[in-house]
């Protein structure tokens, strides 16, 4: 068996899968044996190599305590621009590293026909599957800007993807019209994304992440600056009441920071780990230019002029890639990251959310007001 195994190292970098079968097979090459010179098993060379489906057939011969376990991920996108090209790459990042995903489009951000939605979901599939060699990628569309749309959204995640543990709130919607608009349940648009579909999916997928291993959910804040935190308010922003083309976007980014400490606590008695990944400026993992890519970046650039969102760290000029919530989730000890803040660019730090920042958050009602707001406007609208 041994004399089988050096040849077996050179079929996994070259990507002969039918060789490897025949020397584990037929030659009954160890593929739990490690290379000499680099004390590498088959699995890692496997891995480093991006040989995926050669990956899954090692994992298959090895005793299951010796297999390699990959993360199985969810990442949310609003399914157009930057914040689905955000969502490509935080996938890309892991299913480079072999792990699983299932990517989620809103199916209100791209388009209404059934054709058109599964040619759009399709070409993503395809696409990243090309990018990385690995087949292990999913890609659904659903609704994160209702209340039931968002509830089926997680019972078809629960399905899809029963071995979840890791969960990356990415989807972020920007609310740049001149007009508020209202959902179903009477919430404006971006606050229902922002927070409310956060929230949810959060309480309906706690279940499943807490029975599975290693399990951890981040919470993803987009672009930011030092200057003017835009306070929410109970009564006023969940509607739009205090509805601003650009303010609303830093109210919103506040709920969901709120809700990230709602959700710290909830997950206090779980094995689940819950951290928050704050952006600075994204500047990375964009698509190619077009003709309207001009217009988004002068838009982002009067954003960040503006100060639009929560800026915890206290440096306004940072980069950030997909790298950081990839890092974040790969970094092992889940228990110690719970109710943590990852800057960007800074690595991970032993702060949770500032006093002072906390206290602008909290200035109209406590954190206990909030959660009380949410869990009965859930509860009513179960019922309804």
């Amino acid at each position: 068996p041994e004399y089988f195994t050096a040849p077996l190292f050179a079929a996994i970098k070259h990507g002969h899968l039918d060789l490897v079968k025949i020397l584990i097979d037929e030659g009954k090459a160890d593929p739990a044996l490690v290379e000499e010179l680099t004390d590498d098993s088959a699995v890692d060379v496997a891995l480093a190599c991006r040989e995926f489906a050669i990956l899954d057939y090692l994992n298959a011969q090895l005793p299951t305590r010796e297999r390699w376990s990959p993360h199985y991920v969810l990442v949310t996108t609003t399914g157009t621009g930057r914040n689905l090209e955000i969502g490509k790459e935080i996938c890309r990042r892991f299913l480079g590293k072999g792990h699983r995903v299932l990517l989620v489009c809103n199916s209100k951000s791209i388009h209404n026909n059934r054709d058109e939605l599964e040619s759009v979901v399709d070409s993503i599939q395809k696409e990243l599957r090309s990018d990385t060699n690995n087949p292990h990628v999913d890609c659904i569309v659903g609704s994160l800007e209702t209340v039931k749309g968002t509830r089926a959204l997680a019972a078809k995640i629960r399905k899809r993807l029963p071995l979840l543990n890791t969960l990356i709130h990415n989807a972020v919607l920007w609310a740049t019209e001149s007009k508020r608009k209202r959902n179903e349940d009477g919430l404006e648009r971006s606050f229902m994304v922002n927070c409310m579909a956060r929230k949810i999916l959060t309480n309906e997928l706690m279940p499943l992440l807490n029975q599975n291993d290693d399990s951890r959910i981040l919470y993803f804040l987009p672009d930011n600056s030092t200057a003017t935190l835009y306070t929410p308010d109970l009564n006023a922003t969940p509607f739009g009441n205090d509805f601003h083309w650009y303010r609303t976007i830093s109210r919103t980014a506040g709920c969901s920071t709120l809700s990230f400490l709602s959700a710290v606590r909830e997950a206090s008695d779980t094995s689940v780990a819950v951290s928050l990944v704050q952006a600075g400026r994204i500047s990375e993992a964009l698509p190619t230019a077009t003709s309207s890519t001009w217009l988004v970046y002068l838009l982002s650039w009067l954003f960040y002029l503006q100060g639009l969102v929560l800026w915890i760290d206290d440096n306004p000029v940072k980069l950030v890639t997909a790298a950081e919530p990839f890092l974040l989730a790969e970094i092992g000890e889940f228990e110690s990251l719970n109710g943590k803040t990852f800057h960007a660019q800074s690595g991970l730090t032993t702060e949770t959310i500032g006093v002072d920042t906390r206290s602008v958050l909290l200035s109209r009602a406590t954190l206990e007001e909030w959660e009380q707001w949410m869990s009965d406007f859930l509860s009513r609208s179960s019922k309804s």
